[in-house]
C-alpha cells in the first residue's frame, strides 16, 4: 500500500470552496399547499385498511390481498391511488364458512372405491385369466 491509501488507483478532485453567490440570482424554493383530505378516505378507525395494514395484521401477503380483490374476492375501494380493504371481507375470507363438518379425506376415498367396486361388472374366468396373464408377464 502506498502512502495515497489503498485506493490510489482512483483519482480524487477537489471540491470548489467558493460560496459566494452570483448577483441577479435568486435560490428558488418550491411551495407546496397542503393537500385536503378526500372526504371519502377510509382509515382503518372505520373498518377499512389499506393493502400494506392488512398484511401487517396477518391477513396475507400484498400481492396475495390485491389478487383476491381482482378475483372479487375482497370488497374494496382505490383512493388516491390507493387500495383500501373493508375489514369485514378480510375477516369473512379468513373466518371458515359456517356449515356441516367435514369427512375425514380417507373416508370419501375408501367409499369412492367401493362404489367404484360396486359399480364393476361382474369378474369372469375369462377375465380372471386376463388379469393373471397380465401380472405375469409384468
Amino acid at each position: 500500500m502506498n502512502a495515497q491509501g489503498k485506493h490510489s488507483h482512483l483519482r480524487t478532485f477537489p471540491l470548489s470552496t467558493n460560496t459566494t453567490p452570483v448577483p441577479g440570482r435568486t435560490k428558488k424554493t418550491k411551495t407546496t399547499a397542503a393537500r385536503p383530505l378526500k372526504a371519502r378516505y377510509r382509515t382503518s378507525d372505520d373498518g377499512w385498511l389499506s393493502v400494506s395494514e392488512a398484511a401487517e395484521q396477518g391477513y396475507g401477503p400484498n400481492s396475495t390481498l390485491r389478487l383476491y380483490h381482482r378475483q372479487g374476492l375482497l370488497e374494496g375501494e382505490k383512493i388516491d391511488g390507493k387500495l383500501r380493504l373493508t375489514r369485514e371481507s378480510l375477516d369473512a375470507l379468513v373466518r371458515p364458512a359456517q356449515g356441516p363438518p367435514r369427512k375425514d379425506p380417507a373416508d370419501r376415498l375408501l367409499a369412492n372405491i367401493q362404489r367404484a367396486i360396486d359399480a364393476a361388472p361382474p369378474l369372469t374366468d375369462d377375465v380372471r385369466a386376463r388379469i393373471v396373464a397380465l401380472i405375469e408377464g409384468a
